[in-house]
């Protein structure tokens, strides 16, 4: 739980992802069972063409997080994550949610903005298939 898979600090991700075939698709930045030694801070996924983020599993706490312009979900996270998610910016102009959450999550946001001009069918937040518990 308390693994350390680096540090990642002031980082940009643009114009990432893409989908290869139906249902198969590469994120702008996916996270797999990623431990809370693990540092994440000041990052900007903009332009994916999937989801900005997604995050499978882990105890990784992510800091200073701003997220745009996605053709599936902005934020994702998936099958028993629980971590903290401070400071998140949602800019929301297409794609499906700004987040998704699916599967047993427990996460806890402190600091959300989502600003939505358009979403294509899950709207800001959808919880999906979900046993999900959100604390801000």
């Amino acid at each position: 739980m308390a693994d350390s898979s680096g540090i990642l600090k002031h980082v940009k991700i643009l114009n990432s992802g893409i989908t290869m075939a139906e249902d198969k698709e590469i994120n702008g930045l996916s996270l797999v069972g990623v431990g809370s030694g693990t540092t994440i801070e000041d990052l900007t996924v903009d332009y994916s063409d999937d989801d900005c983020v997604e995050a499978w599993g882990g105890t990784v706490n992510l800091t200073n997080v701003t997220v745009s312009h996605c053709t599936d979900d902005h934020f994702d996270i998936d099958d028993g994550y629980s971590g903290t998610v401070k400071n998140l910016v949602i800019n929301q102009t297409g794609g499906n949610a700004g987040i998704e959450m699916s599967g047993h999550t427990v996460a806890t946001f402190d600091g959300l903005t989502i600003t939505q001009d358009l979403s294509n069918k899950e709207g800001g937040i959808f919880l999906k298939k979900t046993e999900s518990v959100v604390t801000s």
